[in-house]
Parts: structure tokens; sequence; C-alpha cells
């Protein structure tokens, strides 16, 4: 015995068989459709995980858990030049230092950003900029020296 609704459940599926049957480019264009679809998505996504991968590398490389802190000494006349340097002297990084427990690590970055260096390698010479640090600077950057030592 057949119950009345599965009939109608096997009536309609053969009809889409014999639809799908009789328009075989319209369910190849669909099925096609439907893979690049997929296909498409898989890609961006693929492809944001890498580039968020990426991103995320980078900023470790300054390292995440890095703070950077400027003063600019303003005298409060916004159309006076601005004093080159972020104002901050050594009395500010020793009271970092005693004040800031949590603070593992810092040190200063003296730079010119107009001034360039030229550097030489054998008979290569390039422009590169001059900037003073302090002993922890490599350490607080992840960076390590390839060649020589570091000036103390």
């Amino acid at each position: 015995m057949r119950l009345p609704g599965l009939a109608r459940v096997e009536d309609v599926f053969l009809e889409a068989l014999y639809a799908l049957r009789e328009n075989r480019l319209r369910t190849l264009l669909s099925i096609l459709g439907i893979a690049v679809g997929v296909a498409a998505v898989m890609v961006v996504g693929t492809v944001s995980q890498e580039v968020k991968q990426r991103v995320f590398a980078e900023l470790e490389s300054f390292g995440l858990e890095t703070l950077w802190i400027y003063r600019r000494r303003d005298e409060g006349d916004p159309l006076r030049g601005q004093q080159e340097g972020s104002g901050i002297d050594n009395s500010d990084l020793l009271a970092l230092a005693n004040c800031c427990p949590s603070v593992r690590r810092f040190s200063p970055v003296v730079y010119s950003a107009s001034y360039s260096v030229p550097l030489s390698n054998g008979n290569r010479y390039v422009l590169g900029n001059l900037e003073g640090v302090g002993l922890q600077y490599p350490a607080i950057n992840h960076d390590s020296l390839l060649a020589g030592r570091g000036l103390r």
C-alpha cells in the first residue's frame, strides 16, 4: 500500500528529472554557475585569511605590546612652526622607568628625517637614514644584527 503523499513526492521528483533532461544546456549552466560561485567564495576566504596572517605577522614584527610615546611642545599658536623632535628628554624616560613597572623595556629613538647618510658596500652606494636608539631597541622590535656589533 502506497501512501498518498509519497506518490506526490515521486511525481514531483520524476518531473524534475524530466525537466533536467530536456533542458540540458540550462542544467549545465546552472551547475557551472553554482560551481563557480562556490569556488569564488573559497578563493576569497583563502585570500582574506592569507592577507590577515601577513598583516598580523607585520604587526607582530613591530611588537604587539609596543607603546610609542610622542610629546610635542606646542606654544598654543597654531601658525607657529613645529619644533623638530618629540619633546621627550632623558628625565621623561627616567620617569617612565620609575612610574610604570609593567613596562619591561623602553628605548629612545633619535633620528632626523631630513638627513640621509651615504652608505657603501664594496662599490655599491645607497642613501640611508641614521637613527640613534637605546640598547633595548633590538629586543623591542624583534631585530638582530646580521653582522658586526652594536655600538655602546
